[in-house]
């Protein structure tokens, strides 16, 4: 089974007009995503530190 959205928060702009869909989500899978993006956080800023440390020597 696919995700569910709710009804999208429309944005309208000068030059555009952005749709937002907010899934539908149960707690455990909440948490399930909000520790993987935590996870891809903070390999990334370990990998912004490492080159930074390499352009720095």
């Amino acid at each position: 089974m696919g995700d569910r959205y709710e009804d999208p928060v429309i944005h309208k702009f000068p030059n555009a007009t952005v749709k937002v869909y907010k899934p539908i989500l149960t707690e455990e899978e909440r948490t399930r995503r909000e520790n993987e993006c935590k996870k891809a956080c903070a390999e990334m800023f370990r990998n912004m530190e490492q080159r930074a440390e390499k352009q720095s020597s």
